[in-house]
Parts: C-alpha cells; sequence; structure tokens
C-alpha cells in the first residue's frame, strides 16, 4: 500500500508521465545504437535532471509506514 498525500499523487502522476516515454525513447536508442553506450552516464544525469530521485523518494516515504507495518 502506497501513502500519500493527493499532491505526492499528482506529482508522482506527472512525474512518471515524462519519465516513463525517455526511458522507453532512450531505451529503444541504447539497443539499436542509435546512443552510445559510452552515453549511458550522462543519461542517468537526465534522469536525475528530470525528478527521477524525487519519484523515488515520495515512493519511499509512501511504502515506509507498509513495510514497517508488516516487517516492523
Amino acid at each position: 500500500m502506497l501513502y500519500c498525500s493527493e499532491e505526492e499523487s499528482q506529482r508522482i502522476t506527472d512525474l512518471k508521465a515524462a519519465l516513463d516515454s525517455f526511458v522507453r525513447e532512450n531505451f529503444a536508442q541504447f539497443v539499436t545504437g542509435g546512443r552510445d553506450i559510452e552515453e549511458f552516464d550522462a543519461f542517468q544525469e537526465e534522469l536525475k535532471d528530470m525528478g527521477v530521485e524525487e519519484l523515488l523518494d515520495i515512493y519511499q516515504r509512501g511504502y515506509a509506514p507498509y513495510i514497517e507495518s508488516v516487517f516492523g
């Protein structure tokens, strides 16, 4: 169970929409050779710039109460 506010839920939706599209496009580029694997570090930085760490933080905070209730 993910516990989050309405604001966090909307932020998740916004971030996932942008990140999912970006990851799909770049995954295809890496696989087909359209983007060199040497650019993978840059790709990770681009994800950070787009808010992937914020998304992870929201998920971690949201799942913490559930994890604690099950395994705590």
